[in-house]
């Protein structure tokens, strides 16, 4: 949302800054399907969080991560419900002025962190995810015919162009650069105030327990990101994780069944 924000206010003719967050650029289409698609046909957006890699090797607090990983969501301008990808490369070819991470304020002078090492990260993270889903339509079209499309086009710059940053500001008068609005695209957290029990949440405000499964007796969870897998938060999983937490209910309840395998 930041990025579109960002994007919008530029369209506008303003001029704009936008304090980078540690995310990279992420790819709307390709290959004749929008990247949603892939990640559901390998199976990723369905998979649970403890089948994830660094669970199954048994990394040191592989189930946390896993959790708290983000997923490359893209709204994105666009025409023909189509979207756009997400280009950092591009926005900064637009006119659009990427600092670092905001560190905070003296006065009305805002201080930031180099952006130079962010984007280096993030325009790796750009191409490895990019490498990944066209790995996947390679093998998908290996058995089948592949589409003639115009999808080169959603691939973010970073992908196929060298890239070196310049040096960002470090700094930001904001009255000499005649900044006179500042929108905040934090994203947000969960907060359970009226949740007045103790032992069964995080510092984080996340559930604590297993998988929707709280610690303390009777209290289920359902619907938070990454609670069982990628797609816990989305509409369209409610009924595969009910399905799951069905028996832990029935246990607490002293009750017994199969829950079936139709969907939920």
């Amino acid at each position: 949302s930041g990025a579109q924000i960002a994007q919008d206010l530029r369209a506008s003719g303003r001029r704009v800054y936008w304090s980078l967050a540690e995310r990279h650029s992420h790819t709307r289409r390709l290959r004749g399907k929008d990247s949603m698609t892939w990640w559901d046909m390998a199976g990723r957006i369905h998979q649970h969080v403890r089948e994830s890699a660094g669970v199954l090797a048994g990394e040191p607090d592989a189930l946390r991560k896993a959790r708290t990983a983000e997923f490359p969501l893209i709204s994105g301008k666009g025409t023909g419900g189509r979207g756009s990808s997400i280009s950092l490369l591009a926005m900064h070819r637009e006119g659009i002025t990427l600092l670092g991470r905001l560190q905070g304020f003296d006065a009305d002078i805002a201080r930031f962190a180099d952006v130079r090492p962010q984007l280096r990260i993030a325009v790796e993270a750009t191409r490895a995810e990019y490498a990944y889903l066209d790995s996947l339509a390679s093998a998908y079209y290996a058995t089948r015919p592949e589409p003639r499309t115009d999808d080169a086009r959603y691939i973010p710059e970073e992908v196929y162009l060298h890239w070196e940053p310049d040096a960002s500001p470090r700094e930001l008068d904001l009255n000499a650069a005649g900044i006179r609005s500042v929108v905040l695209a934090t994203g947000f957290v969960a907060e359970w105030p009226w949740l007045d029990v103790t032992g069964v949440l995080d510092e984080h405000g996340y559930p604590l327990g297993e998988f929707g499964v709280s610690p303390q007796p009777g209290l289920f969870f359902i619907g938070m990101h990454n609670l069982q897998r990628m797609s816990s938060s989305f509409l369209c999983n409610g009924g595969r994780d009910a399905r799951d937490l069905l028996p832990a209910i029935l246990q607490h309840l002293g009750r017994s069944g199969s829950t079936g395998s139709g969907a939920g």
